[in-house]
């Protein structure tokens, strides 16, 4: 075989394996984003994303640890059950959790799972802060910014 024939044959298949991916990320689907209400390319479907984050759940709560004041819990969970009841997303639980971290921090998963740190919560002057926080975080859950990120590591991967 010629060298001209195997770097034909080469792009042939590199150009059949683009084809492949861009035929895959298109019939993964696409969904309405219920923040901004654009239609946008979803690789992950709402369970994917919920069984994604049950998994990280885990492991989050394995490795930080949670608070267990249930007088604090409790009053977190309030005042995010009421920030949650304004999000344009109501097919997911929320729930709102702080980790046993010293520094300030908050981050959510994507199956609504919501985490402050007990060092964020030692800086909150008013519930009107802490509510903030969490509008954050599940504007982060509403507009499934963990799709968005998973529609960026799919179309920038090498094929």
């Amino acid at each position: 075989m010629t060298r001209q024939f195997l770097l034909s044959r080469a792009l042939t298949w590199r150009r059949t394996g683009l084809l492949a991916a861009c035929v895959a990320t298109l019939t993964a689907g696409c969904a309405v984003n219920p923040v901004s209400g654009r239609t946008e390319l979803a690789v992950l479907s709402a369970e994917e994303e919920r069984r994604l984050g049950d998994e990280e759940a885990k492991k989050v709560e394995a490795s930080m640890g949670l608070v267990s004041d249930p007088a604090l819990v409790a009053y977190v969970q309030a005042v995010g059950d009421r920030v949650a009841k304004q999000s344009p997303r109501q097919d997911v639980a929320y729930t709102f959790r702080i980790i046993n971290q010293p520094e300030p921090n908050a981050f959510a998963l994507p199956n609504g799972n919501i985490y402050v740190s007990r060092g964020l919560l030692a800086l909150v002057n008013s519930e009107d802060e802490l509510a903030g926080v969490l509008a954050h975080e599940v504007v982060h859950v509403a507009a499934r910014h963990t799709v968005r990120s998973a529609n960026v590591a799919v179309a920038t991967s090498p094929l």
